[in-house]
């Protein structure tokens, strides 16, 4: 099959996971919902479970729990009554039937469960308190905390993993007085750390808490609405947790594969300036395309083009996931518009941030821009921005380390603690 990315006279990118609209009819979907599904369809094609067993020794081990309908209509039930909740914080008067709104049956409490001990088990096969990252196998909850700004408990265990982070780090004078002793840079460094380490899972039943309080995860399960429970393959992925990620997160990088050929690879946080990625650039340019030619290109030669994200670790490098070849999957520092045709044709060229920016954290949404600031020396503080809500968001749109999700989500304190017995 063709899909036309652009008009004018490019490369026409082709791909066999591109459904035709016969084959779309012929899985019942009507016609209204051709392109969604299609697209859908295509991003599917790219789950961990798709590729897992082809790169074994090259990825972290991984789990699959398949979603049963009923679970998948019970984590969308709860996550509805999760936002109506939230909602009544701004109103001053609740009728009977938003009252019924936030109510969840007994039968969904039960469903989670037992998806939870399903969880557990798998986490359980991979040894005495195993850590794990959770995700479906469309895509993950990292947007819980960041969005969750009105659930305190939230808030406090992200900002205290933020100040461990921030001293460890300082001087010992400076351990116990944190505010107002470091550059945006560090200040930076540690809130993504922060967010990295806050998807750790320790116990399945915070497992289902991500789930159902996470938009991104409610996104991708609603499209049973339109295209049938029949028509939507949803998993949870139970992935094993490996600590250096948090140690050296700044070491991930995504690479643009088309036809099997690696044309191009990015920094994946695409506004820090990190000394020893950009004084080993050449070598680490080197290095990932050497690794993709010898281990990845001829275990994937059937999904043909991906977007795909490696983490470089001391050592070794692992293949964190594989996307669609597609503009909704970021381009750091490249751009869909004006580097399609070097995504499509190469010839291989490695991007990493040159230099400093001034003020990374004007790209937070205000609510955690202002807390983050307090931690900044004087002479790094930005001017504040007057007049933004706490929630309003700032970005460019390929910012991807920390901007991670498209709606805001906030989580009433407590309110899923139902499915903890």
């Amino acid at each position: 099959r063709e899909l036309k990315l652009t008009g004018g006279g490019m490369t026409t990118f082709n791909s066999p996971h591109w459904l035709s609209d016969a084959q779309i009819a012929a899985k019942g979907i009507k016609e209204c919902h051709f392109e969604m599904f299609r697209r859908y369809y295509y991003q599917q094609a790219f789950g961990v479970e798709k590729w897992y067993s082809k790169l074994l020794d090259l990825t972290f081990r991984t789990a699959f729990v398949p979603l049963e309908p009923a679970e998948v209509l019970s984590i969308l039930r709860v996550h509805k009554s999760i936002i109506s909740r939230d909602s009544f914080l701004y109103k001053k008067h609740v009728d009977e039937s938003e009252l019924r709104d936030i109510q969840v049956p007994e039968s969904d409490s039960d469903i989670l469960q037992n998806l939870e001990k399903k969880i557990q088990a798998e986490m359980d096969k991979m040894g005495e308190n195993a850590e794990v990252f959770i995700k479906l196998n469309t895509r993950s909850p990292k947007d819980v905390y960041m969005k969750s700004t009105n659930d305190q408990n939230r808030v406090q265990t992200l900002m205290g993993h933020f100040e461990r982070f921030l001293r460890e780090e300082a001087p010992e004078g400076m351990k116990n007085t944190l505010k107002g002793q470091f550059t945006n840079r560090e200040v930076m460094e540690a809130f993504v750390k922060a967010n990295t380490i806050c998807m750790k899972v320790e116990k399945a039943s915070d497992a289902i808490d991500l789930l159902v309080e996470s938009t991104r995860v409610a996104q991708d399960l609603s499209r049973v609405e339109d295209f049938g429970l029949e028509n939507v393959v949803a998993s949870v992925v139970v992935r094993e947790w490996n600590q250096n990620i948090v140690e050296r997160n700044h070491m991930e990088f995504r690479g643009f594969v088309y036809n099997n050929q690696l044309n191009a690879v990015s920094q994946y946080d695409d506004l820090t300036f990190y000394p020893d990625i950009y004084g080993n650039k050449e070598e680490l340019g080197e290095r990932i395309l050497e690794f993709f030619n010898n281990n990845i290109r001829d275990n994937l030669m059937d999904i043909e083009s991906y977007v795909i994200d490696f983490f470089v670790d001391t050592e070794d490098i692992f293949v964190i996931e594989l996307n669609p070849f597609h503009n909704g999957a970021g381009a750091c520092l490249f751009s869909w518009r004006e580097n399609r045709e070097l995504f499509m044709n190469g010839p291989y060229e490695f991007r990493v941030v040159e230099s400093s920016h001034p003020d990374p954290l004007q790209y937070l949404s205000t609510f955690w821009e202002r807390r983050l600031t307090e931690y900044v020396h004087e002479d790094h503080r930005a001017v504040d921005r007057q007049g933004l809500s706490e929630n309003e968001i700032v970005t460019p749109s390929n910012y991807n380390a920390l901007i991670i999700g498209a709606v805001v989500i906030a989580s009433i304190c407590g309110a899923v603690y139902f499915l903890k017995r």
